[in-house]
């Protein structure tokens, strides 16, 4: 990261896109040199330290059927098994549609996922048998998995937080202590 002022001809300009402010404020000393006393410009460079890697934790089958038994609506069983049996982040499970499900080809494709490329990903038949069973009932209009209020006029997408409550609580009906996150 560089620290200090540019200078062109219409006046003073911040460096990196943070403001003159942070900047002054940050090092009034180097501000008062530079500026008022018209030393020479110094800059400091600072490593950022290294992020230890940790491995997560993983399930095993048996916490994971646990996990889907427990589950007693359909919705929630439904969210659960499609982020788990595909493989999608949460991003792209509340974004797909109905129309994204391929159930002649058993794929489900995920639009403008990571890094904006679509993809396709593999749906598992027990899977597809309950999403058939969820969309019977709760009959979504647009998006495969739909917030509360949602109408044909105007979709609202289901929530993040909604979908890791989920999860949450059905670990805590297990009682799995391990530290369990939608990704895991």
């Amino acid at each position: 990261m560089t620290f200090g002022v540019s200078k062109n001809p219409e006046g003073l300009y911040p460096l990196d896109n943070c403001s003159f402010i942070k900047k002054a404020s940050g090092q009034p000393e180097a501000f008062y040199f530079e500026k008022v006393k018209g030393g020479e410009r110094k800059y400091y460079h600072i490593d950022r330290p290294i992020r230890e890697k940790i491995l997560p934790e993983v399930l095993s089958e048996e916490e994971v059927s646990q996990i889907l038994k427990s589950t007693t609506n359909l919705k929630h069983k439904a969210i659960l098994m499609t982020i788990y049996s595909a493989g999608l982040r949460i991003s792209e499970l509340i974004n797909l549609k109905i129309k994204d499900i391929d159930s002649e080809r058993i794929q489900i494709r995920v639009e403008s996922a990571k890094s904006n490329k679509d993809r396709y990903t593999l749906l598992s038949p027990k899977t597809l048998e309950v999403l058939r069973a969820y969309v019977k009932k709760e009959r979504p209009y647009h998006f495969l998995f739909e917030g509360f209020g949602s109408t044909k006029e105007t979709p609202i997408v289901y929530g993040k937080r909604s979908v890791q409550n989920i999860l949450k609580s059905a670990v805590e009906k297990v009682g799995i202590k391990k530290k369990v996150t939608v990704h895991t």
